[in-house]
């Protein structure tokens, strides 16, 4: 399967962005540094789900700011995790056991 390139652009908090600048993440990454500390990381990428979960590693320090259906996907995908989380401690577990064969 092709994928068409797609430019993304990553706000990183500056808590990490001394990390993420020190090394090559993709091969047509440009790094924006701001005036807070934080820098704007910036690639274009031939799909996005691998990068939606390398995004996803940063947590809070990291948000997509392009394109809007990347940054709509961890939407979702924070939400549903979000949902898993207020879930009674354990409980979530002891539904996935009794489905277990």
């Amino acid at each position: 399967m092709a994928y068409s390139r797609e430019k993304v652009k990553v706000w990183f908090d500056s808590d990490v962005a001394g990390y993420i600048k020190e090394k090559i993440w993709h091969e047509s990454q440009k790094i924006e540094q701001r005036d807070d500390g934080s820098i704007i990381f910036e690639a274009e990428v031939a799909g996005t789900d691998e990068i939606k979960f390398w995004i996803m590693n940063w947590g809070s320090k990291a948000e997509v700011l392009e394109p809007e259906s990347l940054r709509d996907e961890i939407l979702r995908e924070t939400e549903v995790m979000l949902e898993r989380y207020k879930k009674i401690p354990g409980k979530m577990a002891e539904e996935h056991l009794k489905a277990w064969p």
